[in-house]
């Protein structure tokens, strides 16, 4: 169960907090859907939350959300977003992946490194 998550910018720093248990009352989430690919090993993050202009400054794709899971922090890169005009409001809607996955489909070249020893 996730209770609180980290809005980070481009350079991973925080900007913001969304929070159910009162730490950030003016900016709740929902429909929060945390998901463990084992096949893959993907991660995905999905929520909502009230789209205001200090959201929609903060929650945009390249931006990084980041929350506890299981006493580990885990850390997701924004790749989508959607609006949508619900009831009068407009509801923000974030898809993320694991910031890992930036990694994949980059080539690894092979690399020899010289010897050093404990002193350098």
């Amino acid at each position: 169960m996730v209770n609180s998550i980290f809005i980070l910018n481009k350079d991973k720093r925080i900007v913001d907090v969304l929070s159910n248990n009162g730490d950030s009352p003016q900016s709740p989430f929902f429909d929060d859907l945390y998901k463990q690919h084992l096949d893959t090993g993907a991660e995905t993050f999905e929520f909502s939350t009230f789209s205001t202009e200090r959201i929609n400054k903060h929650c945009e794709v390249g931006s990084y959300v980041a929350f506890k899971y299981e006493n580990k922090i885990k850390m997701f890169q924004i790749v989508e977003t959607e609006d949508e005009h619900s009831e009068g409001m407009i509801i923000k809607s974030c898809y993320c992946e694991i910031a890992g996955l930036e990694l994949i489909n980059n080539v690894v070249r092979a690399m020899e490194m010289p010897a050093v020893n404990a002193e350098q």
